[in-house]
């Protein structure tokens, strides 16, 4: 059994890639959620993750 986040396998599943099995006894799990402290100077690092999850969400048509 492979486990991974619905958004990564969605396009997948959409075209007819990959066939979801035993969906009865699949646990939904969208993602990981990102908890940071919303101050204006951020660490440049932080700052560069938030932004590519922020544009990963997007893209998926997902909240960030």
């Amino acid at each position: 059994m492979i486990a991974t986040f619905e958004g990564f396998l969605a396009p997948a599943l959409a075209h007819g890639r990959l066939e979801e099995a035993l969906e009865d006894w699949s646990e939904r799990f969208p993602g990981p959620f990102l908890y940071f402290a919303g101050r204006p100077h951020l660490p440049p690092p932080l700052r560069a993750f938030v932004d590519f999850l922020r544009s990963k969400a997007a893209s998926a048509g997902t909240r960030a």
